[in-house]
């Protein structure tokens, strides 16, 4: 096995309180990691060629990407380790945005939990499988909500933000 660490800056959203460089450095030191460096922002197209580089070049059979939420950009890092001859679903991201560098302002505290964020990616990475995406070929037409939880299971009333 052979994880990849990329590491984010994000310009100072997350090197404002988590030492990235400290990050990546004391990944090299876990399991199964032979590449791990920080990019300023590993979103952009730079770095996701520095990333498609490092696959070719380390022969990476897992990544995992430290940065912000998979919510915005999972998506963009599976298809870039997709283009850089991996399988998308052998790639982890570790929230290190919003559950590190946001809520801590003290940076020994943001780069400590941001270690264990990046540990844990790593320690999803070696159990990921490689999976073959499919298409449901269903005809039923419906709202997304029904598709996802059927209308027996949905509560009736959601709280809304006035009502709490």
């Amino acid at each position: 096995m052979r994880i990849g660490v990329f590491v984010c800056h994000c310009g100072s959203n997350i090197a404002g309180t988590v030492d990235v460089k400290e990050v990546a450095k004391r990944a090299l030191s876990l399991k199964d990691v032979v590449h791990a460096e920080d990019i300023m922002y590993t979103c952009s197209e730079p770095g996701q060629a520095a990333i498609q580089k490092a696959i070719q070049e380390k022969q990476l059979d897992r990544v995992v990407v430290s940065a912000c939420s998979p919510h915005m950009h999972e998506v963009t890092f599976r298809r870039c380790v997709d283009n850089g001859g991996l399988n998308p679903y052998l790639f982890e991201m570790a929230n290190i945005r919003e559950h590190c560098s946001r809520i801590h302002p003290d940076m020994a505290v943001g780069t400590e939990k941001a270690l264990g964020h990046r540990a844990h990616g790593c320690g999803q990475g070696p159990s990921a499988q490689a999976c073959t995406p499919t298409r449901s070929t269903s005809t039923r037409t419906s709202s997304s909500s029904e598709a996802v939880w059927p209308a027996s299971r949905r509560r009736s009333t959601w709280p809304t933000p006035a009502s709490r």
